[in-house]
């Protein structure tokens, strides 16, 4: 669906959902002045029973102001699945639940070098089988769990972004992962974890093709990364790098390609306190959701699967 068309569906609903929040912020600034106005009164004629007389006063007002009936509808909350909706529906050729997440066990294969969480959360599940791959995407949220001295919990955000997992017909050759040229104790990680002086001996691909950004590729056959790069998959993670929030996570392991793209915090939650008729970053997310999900049709062409 283009973006035109797009915007066109999207538009009814954040004209209703702009509705409620001016409705709400209306009625949180209404409460806000009656609260200060009667402090202030309470102060000055030093009566602090005057602040109760004061706010009672304003209750008809509110009354008149905004009625008894207050609108159900909670823009926190309906924001994001209603958009999702219509992302949902510009993408026809992909299933989509939007309770339902990446299970675990895809995540813990994935192997990317992240921690264990402890809290693994997550929500609308794109999936759909492309050329014969199965694939899904799905938004996850992990955290670790930390106490403190004072015995206080405390949870540190490891990921935060969108996963994509393709189970490919045809095994790669190698094992792959990204890393930065910086991270040595990820290079020494992975080293460590794959290297055998009897077999070989895995190396950072150098080659400059295969760089994203400030990453290179660590790679077992480092040809087959150097083929990656140079095939079609190279320019769509050289602009998935430029729009994630930090460096990409990648891995390519047998038949099972894994790849993570890190999101700002809280990028589709909506406030009370901005518009929500400005369409930008929705359509970002969109175009965001929509490179990511081409990716196993790159993967399967007859070209990338030889």
């Amino acid at each position: 669906m283009p973006n035109e068309d797009f915007q066109q569906h999207l538009h009814p609903i954040l004209q209703e959902l702009e509705l409620v929040r001016r409705d709400q912020l209306n009625r949180m600034a209404f409460i806000l002045i009656a609260l200060l106005v009667a402090v202030a009164v309470g102060m000055l004629l030093l009566i602090p029973t005057f602040i109760i007389v004061i706010l009672f006063l304003s209750l008809p007002v509110y009354l008149l102001m905004f009625g008894t009936r207050r609108k159900r509808l909670d823009v926190r909350s309906e924001f994001r699945p209603r958009v999702m909706r219509v992302i949902a529906d510009s993408l026809p050729e992909w299933d989509y639940d939007q309770h339902r997440f990446m299970p675990r066990a895809v995540y813990d294969a994935a192997s990317l070098n992240l921690p264990v969480p402890d809290v693994y959360e997550g929500q609308d599940l794109f999936y759909a089988t492309v050329h014969g791959a199965p694939s899904s995407l799905s938004e996850l949220l992990t955290r670790q769990q930390e106490r403190s001295p004072d015995g206080s919990i405390q949870y540190t955000t490891l990921f935060n972004g969108l996963l994509l997992s393709v189970q490919l017909p045809k095994a790669f050759s190698g094992i792959h992962y990204l890393a930065g040229t910086g991270d040595e104790q990820q290079v020494q990680d992975y080293l460590k974890r794959f290297g055998d002086i009897n077999t070989f001996l895995p190396e950072p691909v150098q080659d400059d093709t295969c760089r994203i950004g400030e990453q290179v590729w660590l790679s077992t056959i480092p040809q087959e990364a150097v083929s990656l790069m140079r095939g079609p998959l190279g320019p769509v993670l050289r602009e998935l790098s430029d729009k994630a929030a930090s460096p990409l996570l990648l891995s390519c392991k047998g038949q099972h390609f894994c790849l993570a793209v890190p999101l700002p915090e809280k990028i589709m939650e909506p406030s009370v306190f901005r518009s929500l008729l400005t369409t930008r970053h929705i359509v970002q997310y969109k175009e965001l959701l929509e490179t990511l999900l081409g990716i196993p049709a790159l993967l399967t062409t007859p070209a990338n699967n030889s």
